[in-house]
């Protein structure tokens, strides 16, 4: 039997948008949040289906406010080096996050979001992952300047 998140509240949205739910992570904890009404996008509005695979992550301060590049990393004798916060952030993109019996990996992030630390992950399915994804997007390792390509739906 395969396990769903809680149904979101029955309260009709406009076009364009969805509940998703949300992930927090800060340097000492993990905040779980949603269902959230947040503008869909070309995967949401594709996989209408899967929209409770869908995970939007960010990182954040222990204020909840934006995480600054500069906790990243600090110099010692002249060196950068990655701090705990920055392992810990790596460790996520690579190892993903489990809910329940989901198991979310990382999916793709737009320039907006990554200026906004946060990004997409996916729990992936039979028939469905986060590689196929990202596979149907389109290949965009010759492109230097991604957004001047993408399709808006």
């Amino acid at each position: 039997m395969e396990r769903r998140f809680p149904t979101p509240p029955a309260i009709s949205l406009d076009d364009g948008l969805v509940y998703v739910h949300r992930v927090q992570i800060t340097p000492s904890k993990v905040y779980f949040r949603g269902p959230e009404v947040t503008q869909s996008n070309r995967l949401l509005h594709d996989y209408p289906e899967d929209v409770d695979n869908f995970l939007r992550v960010s990182f954040v301060d222990e204020d909840l406010d934006k995480l600054h590049s500069t906790v990243l990393s600090s110099s010692a004798n002249g060196e950068d080096q990655e701090t705990r916060i920055y392992e810990r952030i790596l460790s996520t993109l690579r190892k993903g996050i489990v809910i329940g019996d989901k198991k979310f990996e990382f999916l793709a992030f737009s320039n907006r979001q990554l200026r906004e630390n946060c990004f997409w992950m996916f729990a992936s399915r039979t028939g469905l992952t986060a590689a196929d994804i990202r596979e149907s997007m389109g290949d965009f390792r010759e492109i230097r300047n991604v957004a001047k390509y993408v399709k808006i739906s």
